[in-house]
This record gives structure tokens, sequence and C-alpha cells, in this order.
């Protein structure tokens, strides 16, 4: 299960990457955390989608009363005891948590370490254009 977290890092890590070098310049380190904030939750959602429709594909009498035919051997007792002994469970717990945190911790420490020079951006709070690293205009009118 840990081994689906470790390989989303790496292409959380190699996404983050491939933004930087694809806005000449380098992109500015808010909009790389965003970008890959962003990445992170799609990846969340698109694991989840793919994992639920694999377990309801592969595992026979799922949604059928009684055991189904793919169980979790050897689980511990705290475990939940319905047809799969817990295992869609741990999956999905592992998909949803485990992203999120290996996501997360990619999106805050890669994104101000690729940045070599950061004292350069001039970038005002709440207006900042994440490829360019320019001011956005402002869009109040004044």
């Amino acid at each position: 299960m840990y081994l689906g977290n470790g390989l989303f890092l790496i292409a959380l890590v190699t996404h983050i990457f491939r933004f930087n070098r694809s806005v000449p310049g380098g992109a500015t380190s808010m909009g790389m955390l965003a970008a890959s904030v962003i990445t992170t939750m799609m990846g969340i959602l698109l694991s989840f989608v793919i994992s639920w429709l694999l377990i309801v594909i592969m595992v026979p009498g799922l949604f059928h009363a009684g055991v189904a035919g793919k169980t979790l051997t050897g689980a511990p007792a705290s475990t939940i005891g319905q047809h799969t002994h817990g295992l869609i469970f741990m999956i999905l717990m592992s998909i949803t948590a485990g992203n999120f945190a290996v996501g997360l911790f990619a999106s805050l420490i890669f994104p101000f370490t690729l940045k070599l020079n950061q004292t350069k951006e001039e970038v005002k709070p709440g207006e900042f254009n994440p490829t360019s690293g320019k001011e956005s205009p402002n869009r109040t009118g004044s």
C-alpha cells in the first residue's frame, strides 16, 4: 500500500521540477506551491476513483451478503470485520491520508528549495501571477 504513496511522491516532485522549468526564469515560490497543492488534490481524487473502480472489478462478491471472495488474512482484531475484513478501508485511507501527507510534504519543501534567489521576487500579497512572477493587473479599476 505504501508503495503507491512513494510513487505519488515521485510523480509530484517530477511535476514540481517540470513546472519550474516550464516558466522562463523559473516560477515563483508561491506559484509552485499553488500548482503542487492543486496537483496533490487532483492526484488524490484520481487515485481514489481508479482504486475504487479496481476494487469493484477485482473483488468478487463485494456487494453480496457474506464474506467477499478476497479478504485480508491475518488482520489485527481492531479492523472492520465486514466483507473484506478492513481491506477496502485500509486501501482508501492510504490513498486519502497517505497521499495527502506526502503531497503536502512535497508541496511545502520543494517549491522553496527549487527557487535559487527568493529575495528578488516582487510579489504583493494577494496579487500574483504564478507563472511569470510579476504583478497581475489590478482588477478593482483603481
